[in-house]
């Protein structure tokens, strides 16, 4: 959180599980353009538990509302073209955030990989359809029918059945 913002913004970032926050200045560019500033403000990346989802929200301090916001859809990735630009691909075109300092994007950067690293591995083991169950299923007698709770799973005649 910025130490000096105005209570306002202090309240909007704590209240909705911000994550990191920074200054920067929000450039968008359609396919084959040039780079155009849409606001400035405070980035926030936020936990929004009530749509169950991650945003960037910018937080423009002087109108006292948020300017502009990005989920963070499935297979987002974000670029560092220079040490102090970063960029994705919005939900519309390009997006490019300016930040204020390099170590504002070190921070803010290293915070939005940490948490799309964090929902790739969740992801990854809801995917995995025995998710740990060998142990369980090893132990079962396997002549007989035995369903496993959670897991959806039958085995008989030592066949493994969904």
């Amino acid at each position: 959180m910025i130490p000096n913002a105005p209570p306002l913004l202090r309240y909007r970032c704590s209240q909705r599980g911000t994550l990191s926050s920074a200054v920067v200045q929000v450039f968008t560019a359609d396919r084959n353009s040039s780079w155009n500033k849409r606001c400035c403000g405070v980035a926030c990346l936020v936990k929004d538990n009530p749509q169950r989802s991650y945003f960037i929200r910018v937080f423009d301090i002087k109108e006292k509302k948020v300017t502009f916001e990005q989920e963070l859809y499935n297979n987002f990735s974000i670029y560092l073209s220079k040490p102090y630009f970063m960029t994705f691909a919005g939900d519309t075109c390009q997006v490019g955030l300016n930040f204020a300092s390099e170590e504002e994007t070190k921070r803010f950067r290293s915070q939005v990989t940490e948490l799309l690293d964090r929902r790739q591995r969740k992801s990854e083991k809801k995917r995995d359809p025995l998710n740990g169950m060998f142990p369980t299923l090893l132990s079962l007698k396997l002549t007989e029918k035995k369903v496993l709770k959670g897991a959806n799973l039958w085995v008989e005649d030592g066949q493994i059945g969904a």
